[in-house]
């Protein structure tokens, strides 16, 4: 149920983003005219964070046995959702959740600068945290999967600083630490479930940091 909250919430959101003014007066089929999947996820940190949000919530639906077909309505969405489903099916759940972490990190470095100062300053905020929290433990379950000792690991995440501020992690003593130990912890029963572990931390601290400061207005332009 909360993955459809969550689901119908990305959903509109994105629908509501890719539509320009125009279009709600010219009708239905100046969609024909909009690349969706870029208008979506724009290539800003912002965007980067949105993509990231979208796959994982089509996989978790994926996991959950839902008909991509049933998912929405929205003609325009359907080869979005049909996009991360068959991406999903070639790679496997595992590596899919891996990848877009990986990905998330890629495209953040990689990203442009918004338009609006204010939200491009928060943003780097956003992305250096959950960026830094997802570098942990990619490189955890990297080790987990290879049998390496976590042994060098803990020694180097006992030295490191993570922002962890208004996520799930924000009271706990050593993050880097904590995340290195859960990841090895649960890779012993199954390194799925250290993936789940991960991609779960992931997109706690997008869901939870991730938000649009309101936009000033500079009203010395027209």
């Amino acid at each position: 149920m909360r993955t459809l909250i969550i689901f119908s919430f990305l959903i509109s959101g994105l629908l509501f983003s890719m539509i320009p003014a125009p279009a709600f007066a010219q009708g239905v089929d100046e969609f024909e005219e909009i690349d969706v999947e870029g208008a979506a996820f724009p290539d800003t940190k912002r965007g980067c964070a949105k993509r990231a949000s979208f796959k994982v919530a089509m996989a978790d639906l994926y996991k959950k046995g839902e008909d991509p077909k049933d998912l929405t309505e929205m003609k325009i969405i359907k080869p979005i959702v049909q996009k991360v489903y068959d991406e999903v099916g070639t790679k496997g759940l595992t590596q899919f959740y891996v990848d877009t972490l990986e990905e998330y990190e890629e495209c953040g470095k990689n990203a442009k600068a918004e338009r609006n100062s204010e939200r491009e300053a928060q943003q780097v905020v956003v992305y250096e945290s959950c960026s830094g929290i997802n570098e942990v433990t990619l490189e955890a379950l990297e080790a987990a999967k290879a049998g390496r000792s976590k042994d060098s690991l803990i020694s180097r995440a006992e030295n490191k600083r993570l922002n962890v501020k208004g996520t799930t992690l924000e009271k706990v003593e050593a993050p880097a630490v904590y995340l290195v130990e859960q990841i090895f912890t649960k890779a012993e029963t199954s390194y799925d479930d250290a993936v789940d572990f991960a991609v779960k931390i992931g997109m706690t601290c997008l869901n939870s940091r991730d938000r649009d400061p309101p936009v000033k207005k500079d009203m010395t332009k027209p």
